[in-house]
């Protein structure tokens, strides 16, 4: 019997060669059958051979997962998967190949990841191989789509027009007579908060840790705080009706629907220069994307305009004359949605070529907004008011929590939450995935 000890080296001699035993910890085995090759003495495959106490040119049986059949959820993550077999095995292989998302390791045959299509029920024949042979096993797999969560009313009942998440938390401003920002851990039990000043506040973002709120009247059209409770009120770079606020690189971005510079621009949310627009429309909303800011809006000539740096813009044209109501980015394009139009949907991987796409239903969709994997718009009326869609085309309808005008909505810790102009409910959300 051979030891093999740490740091050091035994020697088994089989017909025609020696073989040179190394381990990382003490062990003692016997070495059982005619030679281990030497090419695949070392580390974890050294301990197998040496404890299976089979030789190579014994073919592995008994190949078995835990078991047989498996459905797992498109976007989910799924338990890892490995076999257990009986013998020395060099590699494993499968055919055919496993859906997108999944990984197939072919050194321990273990199956992980996370699926990204839905796929039919299929089989998969799984072969763990040596140089005396093989053994294989069929398992099955199936991959359900995603169900998004039915969507659930919650308590704000005051006009809400923007919402973002961001450091844990979600928040929601509005125009509301009492209270105009609200925040929420969950999207579903909410906490009035006092704003800066009683504008009325359109849009909200998250950047470079801090909060950023933009009005579209009031003596200061700009709010900013570090943890959504607490504001302190700021100068606009001018006193346009600022719709859309973003952050992206180092700079907070705004745009307004009127003025003489309609966009503007911040690294702190204290300090804003006034820029330029390419086009005096009514600039809707602004997003960021692939170190490229873009801007939509319901009137003009040219509805896009795209921006390097939120300094310097250019027009672009949209894919449709529609009045263009929110842009956001995700999963490698931009995907704006309208409030009216033939095709109410448009997507583009640069923000300058633009492509028409259906939505679900041509209600007056006002806000969109991607998180992992799905895209969600919300609108303000119609029969469905909710459609998601995973690449930006082909869209499904879910039924809003309550009929609301709902105005914009946002994602953050697997949930989406979108906010309202009416309703006795006017925020809901939705988990996902």
């Amino acid at each position: 019997m051979p030891q093999v000890d740490k740091m050091k080296t035994a020697r088994v001699n089989c017909p025609n060669k020696t073989v040179s035993l190394f381990a990382i910890s003490i062990i003692v085995a016997t070495i059982v059958g005619s030679c281990v090759r030497s090419a695949d003495l070392d580390g974890n495959s050294l301990n197998q051979k040496i404890n299976s106490g089979q030789s190579a040119s014994t073919a592995p049986s008994s190949l078995s997962y835990p078991s047989n059949s498996y459905t797992f959820t498109d976007g989910l993550a799924i338990n890892t998967q490995t076999p257990t077999v009986s013998g020395i095995v060099d590699n494993y292989s499968i055919s055919p190949p496993l859906t997108s998302g999944l990984v197939f390791n072919a050194t321990t045959g273990a199956i992980s990841g996370t699926p990204t299509i839905a796929a039919a029920l299929a089989s998969y024949t799984v072969t763990a191989n040596n140089s005396g042979g093989s053994t294989s096993t069929v398992i099955s797999i199936q991959v359900q789509g995603a169900a998004l969560g039915s969507f659930t009313a919650a308590n704000p009942s005051e006009a809400l027009t923007g919402v973002t998440f961001g450091n844990g938390t979600f928040v929601a401003v509005g125009n509301g007579a009492s209270t105009q920002v609200y925040t929420s851990p969950d999207g579903a039990i909410w906490t009035a908060r006092t704003s800066a000043e009683q504008n009325s506040w359109q849009s909200v973002t998250y950047g470079n840790g801090v909060f950023v709120a933009v009005a579209s009247s009031g003596a200061n059209r700009v709010m900013r705080s570090p943890d959504g409770m607490v504001w302190t009120a700021h100068s606009a770079a001018e006193q346009n009706p600022w719709t859309s606020v973003t952050y992206g690189g180092t700079l907070f971005v705004a745009v307004a629907s009127f003025g003489t510079n309609r966009i503007m621009t911040s690294p702190d949310g204290i300090n804003w220069t006034a820029r330029v627009a390419p086009q005096n429309n009514l600039w809707r909303s602004v997003t960021y994307g692939n170190g490229t800011f873009v801007a939509v809006s319901d009137s003009g000539t040219n509805q896009v305009m795209t921006s390097p740096d939120g300094i310097n813009w250019s027009s672009r044209i949209s894919a449709q004359q529609n009045s263009w109501f929110s842009v956001t980015y995700g999963n490698g394009q931009f995907v704006a949605v309208a409030n009216n139009g033939t095709n109410r949907v448009m997507t583009s991987s640069d923000g300058i070529s633009w492509t028409s796409q259906m939505a679900a239903e041509q209600n007056d969709w006002s806000s969109v907004i991607f998180g992992s994997g799905l895209f969600l718009a919300v609108a303000g009326s119609g029969v469905n008011q909710v459609m998601s869609s995973k690449d930006a085309i082909s869209w499904t309808t879910h039924t809003a929590a309550q009929a609301n005008q709902w105005y914009s909505v946002a994602f953050g810790n697997n949930r989406f939450v979108a906010v309202s102009l009416t309703g006795s409910n006017t925020a809901m959300w939705a988990s996902w995935p």
